[in-house]
């Protein structure tokens, strides 16, 4: 019986708001997919903000880029930790 439960590997994933300027929208579009990241809400006023999620594990390298692409500019805050498995 066990052995036809699926199972789902847990993720423990960050909420960030992130805020860029427009220019660098088409780059940071570019970093989402490398590091597994999903847009979950996006605005557009003075700047772009977007609140993402993604694997704890990657967050640290993330926000590295993300500094060098924006020369430093980019604000990103860690909204919060939520646990995630592949099925959902």
């Amino acid at each position: 019986m066990l052995e036809k439960l699926k199972l789902a590997e847990r993720v423990v994933c960050r909420t960030l708001q992130v805020n860029i300027d427009y220019a660098a929208v088409t780059a940071f579009k570019r970093l989402l997919a490398r590091y597994e990241a999903d847009v979950e809400a996006e605005t557009f006023a003075g700047k772009v903000e977007y609140t993402l999620r993604l694997p704890a594990e990657y967050e640290k390298a993330f926000r590295a880029e993300l500094f060098n692409l924006t020369r430093g500019e980019a604000i990103i805050e860690t909204m919060a930790q939520v646990r995630g498995g592949v099925d959902g």
